[in-house]
């Protein structure tokens, strides 16, 4: 018995139909990444009213514990390796995942710099970077399956602290703008 004794065998026998691995991935891919994408990225009207800070700790604890999730986990274990052989399903992840996420956070940064609180030349360029900052090893340790999963209060200091270094950043770039305007 091998997995390509099997297959052989289930392809002779009349009632085995085929089926299209790659619009399955799709499929399941959609399912669970916009499930958890949008419970991560909702934003209630109450929220978008609290400073900056907290709306973003928000979202980056809330994005943190989804990608914390096994099954999230196990899609992006899937993704990887296979872009090649299935690049709508590796589409699909990347576009329901980071570039959602990446817009919802353009979107409030842009917000942010309209309201004076912030100075961003690129608020996609930043948003990119606020994410990697959440993101930092702790999702490649989780895929890797080095170590164990991060408590939800870690993940909320985690996020915390990534909202804190990049705020500062942007407000030192719109200190340094003003000093040397």
């Amino acid at each position: 018995w091998t997995p390509e004794g099997l297959f052989r065998r289930l392809l002779r026998e009349t009632s085995t139909r085929r089926e299209n691995v790659e619009d399955l991935l799709v499929e399941q891919f959609t399912k669970i990444i916009g499930q958890h994408s949008a419970n991560a990225l909702a934003v209630s009207a109450d929220q978008l009213s609290l400073p900056l800070e907290e709306l973003l700790t928000i979202i980056g604890r809330n994005l943190l514990e989804a990608m914390m999730t096994p099954s999230l986990i196990e899609v992006c274990c899937t993704a990887i390796p296979e872009a090649e052989r299935y690049p709508a399903a590796t589409r699909v992840y990347a576009e329901h995942g980071p570039k959602r996420a990446i817009a919802v956070i353009s979107r409030i940064l842009e917000r942010a710099v309209r309201d004076g609180h912030i100075e961003l030349a690129d608020c996609e360029a930043a948003a990119r970077r606020f994410l990697a900052m959440l993101r930092g090893d702790i999702h490649l340790q989780a895929v890797l399956q080095i170590g164990r999963l991060p408590t939800p209060t870690e993940l909320h200091l985690r996020a915390r602290t990534a909202v804190k270094l990049f705020l500062n950043g942007a407000r030192a770039e719109r200190t340094a703008n003003h000093v040397t305007a």
